[in-house]
């Protein structure tokens, strides 16, 4: 049994899993919880961008107790709905929802998005996630996305947008990257 020490403030704790790789962790705006990465015991998920080994996203309180589930990778015929790895962490600014990038196409990553509060996760939007930002409007999300040129340009750009937590585009941010 492998065994991940992590000290958040005076606390020290434990976090224990049989055979257990931790990946990304994170501790939520007001320090009361932990959510973090590990693998899992599910079969290999397959994407667009490769097979990856099953993996979890697990909570905690900064005691090392209340342990939740908060979500498993798992294959979906349609790539949008698969979770294939828990990429990048972000917590909101208020630390209720964890955005995560997931390998997805060949090309492109997908954003999905897990609530702390209820465990229900879905997808935002194909993507990488780069920051979530609070605004006069609630939180929005700054994210990097690969798009296509129209005939006859053609070719493939990356840009960054900022969109709603719904996935929806407000405005493009910066230059086109070729």
């Amino acid at each position: 049994m492998k065994r991940l020490f992590i000290t958040l403030g005076a606390w020290l704790f434990a976090v224990s899993a049989v055979q257990a790789e931790v990946g990304d962790s994170l501790i939520s705006p007001d320090g009361k919880w932990t959510v973090y990465v590990v693998k899992g015991s599910g079969p290999t998920v397959s994407s667009g961008a490769g097979d990856y080994e099953s993996s979890e996203l697990w909570q905690m309180d900064s005691h090392g107790g209340n342990r939740t589930l908060l979500a498993s990778t798992h294959n979906d015929d349609d790539v949008r709905y698969l979770v294939a790895e828990f990429n990048d962490l972000k917590l909101s600014t208020d630390g209720r929802l964890v955005y995560f990038d997931t390998p997805a196409w060949g090309t492109s990553a997908a954003v999905h998005v897990v609530d702390t509060t209820t465990r229900k996760e879905h997808f935002v939007c194909p993507g990488s996630l780069l920051q979530v930002i609070h605004s006069s409007k609630g939180d929005q999300l700054v994210f990097s996305q690969k798009r296509y040129h129209p005939a006859p340009q053609y070719g493939a750009y990356w840009r960054k947008y900022l969109l709603t937590t719904d996935g929806r585009e407000i405005r493009p941010l910066g230059e086109i990257e070729e």
